[in-house]
């Protein structure tokens, strides 16, 4: 189970969301999340439907595969800051966003999401 939070609801102009996403083993059998490259996770920020910000872009992953596994109980967590910008670098308005974290696993892709404002 993936539960993606954040270290406050509302934010100020320019302030740092901080993003957690949490994925934690809630079965009793073990667990194994396959990769197609080293990416393990991914966060992208909507506002009205579109896609304002993607944690990815940009970024480069080894292209090989992996694997994580789990315990019956375990997590594992993964922290993106977010600095309030576009994929351009400029301020995004004030408003409601909406946060979607992804766990990128071809065989047990799992995606939670939360909302934030920004005033």
């Amino acid at each position: 189970m993936l539960t993606v939070t954040t270290n406050k609801t509302n934010y100020a102009v320019g302030e740092t969301v901080v993003i957690t996403l949490t994925l934690t083993n809630d079965t009793g059998t073990t667990q194994t999340y396959n990769f197609s490259s080293s990416q393990r996770y991914d966060v992208i920020i909507g506002r009205g439907g579109n896609k304002v910000w993607q944690w990815s872009d940009g970024r480069f992953f080894a292209q090989m595969m992996g694997s994580e596994t789990l315990q019956p109980g375990e997590s594992r967590v993964y922290t993106v800051e977010w600095n309030q910008t576009n994929s351009a670098g400029n301020q995004v308005p004030t408003g409601t966003y909406t946060v979607v974290g992804q766990i990128t696993s071809y065989n047990m892709p799992e995606q939670d999401s939360t909302t934030i404002t920004i005033s």
